[in-house]
């Protein structure tokens, strides 16, 4: 009975770790810019990515700057091509269906959780 028992926890533990594990993720990618919501990357076989920034934890790695006057985002030449270590993370976030003018929908959408700089 008891080893029944425990080969059900430990069942039900590694499809509580797997369900964990498809939620987060991990990469290593170039940064190439960031846009007025997200900071774009590239990996390995040239796939874009793209996480929003809003919600992300850039770790204090300051990949850009607001412009003040203009509003617009200023990509830090530090780190334009440089790889970096991702953990990331979808959630579920309201965005413009289409222009920013269009309506909110609500759609997962990947964040960064840690960054961390490649030496």
């Amino acid at each position: 009975m008891k080893k029944v028992i425990f080969t059900l926890l430990l069942v039900n533990l590694s499809c509580f770790l797997f369900a964990q594990k498809t939620e987060q993720g991990k990469l290593t990618a170039t940064f190439k810019q960031s846009t007025k919501d997200k900071v774009l990357f590239t990996d390995v076989n040239s796939k874009n990515w793209e996480f929003y920034k809003n919600g992300s934890d850039f770790k204090g790695i300051k990949l850009f700057t607001l412009d003040e006057k203009s509003g617009n985002n200023i990509d830090n030449p530090e780190y334009i091509g440089k790889k970096l270590n991702i953990i990331y993370t979808w959630i579920d976030a309201k965005v413009y269906a289409g222009e920013e003018n269009s309506d909110m929908v609500t759609k997962k959408v990947k964040i960064i959780k840690s960054l961390e700089l490649v030496e």
